[in-house]
């Protein structure tokens, strides 16, 4: 990882170097949680784009599986079914800027949720063709949640009159941070270039894993992982 204290949105990674990277993760993360607090930025007076009318024109393979979950279960849907029940009651938005400026170093939220208290929901994608590492799909929305939270709380941004407006008045305090991470089953099943791991799905049990996420939890992060199979439907994926 070589990423010493720096904000999340920034780190890279390996897969082959899981276990290593989860103890410098954990030897800075105090510090990371701060600095990414510090670093991220307030989205001043600009849209968060809660109020999508259509799907646009995707072009890559994981923006067309963000516009064909967001049409199932959209504020549109056609049906009086949860997204994911208790955790998540349907898909907001996607794409949801976080961004001040194009050049911050900040992007995009995958897709937006709302959860049963009205609260958001952080969601990552990634398909089944992705190569990104297991660390990846967990830090980088990791990150959107802090940025996000920072918003929530931040009197010239617009993130909490848009929400009330387009959702429904959530939540005063942001004190359960949900993030679900999800990839369609082929990264799941991909082959973990870890000795003794066959999958990245098996990676999840490794002790330097769970710490990592019990660090989270601790932290008010409420990770949950999901797979995504070929009719788009999600499926939890049990970690403990």
């Amino acid at each position: 990882m070589s990423n010493g204290k720096i904000s999340f949105n920034k780190m890279h990674f390996k897969a082959e170097n899981i276990e290593k990277d989860c103890e410098e993760l954990l030897a800075c993360l105090d510090d990371d949680i701060r600095i990414t607090i510090h670093e991220a930025p307030i989205r001043e007076r600009k849209t968060f784009k809660l109020d999508r009318s259509g799907p646009g024109n995707p072009s890559g393979p994981e923006a067309k599986l963000e516009r064909r979950i967001w049409r199932q279960w959209g504020p549109q849907r056609q049906t009086t079914e949860k997204f994911i029940p208790g955790v998540c009651e349907f898909v907001q938005s996607y794409w949801v800027p976080l961004y001040n400026a194009k050049n911050d170093g900040w992007a995009e939220i995958d897709m937006l949720g709302v959860a049963p208290d009205l609260s958001p929901v952080v969601i990552e994608l990634k398909t089944g063709k992705s190569t990104e590492s297991l660390l990846r799909l967990i830090i980088e929305p990791v990150a959107y949640w802090i940025a996000l939270r920072k918003n929530w709380y931040a009197p010239t941004s617009r993130l909490r009159s848009e929400w009330g407006e387009f959702v429904g008045n959530g939540p005063e305090k942001l004190e359960k941070l949900t993030l679900i991470c999800a990839a369609q089953k082929k990264y799941w099943d991909k082959a973990s270039g870890v000795k003794g791991v066959a999958n990245r799905k098996e990676m999840l049990s490794l002790v330097c894993m769970q710490t990592l996420l019990n660090t989270f939890k601790n932290n008010g992060f409420n990770i949950i992982f999901a797979s995504i199979d070929d009719h788009d439907i999600f499926s939890i994926i049990p970690t403990g």
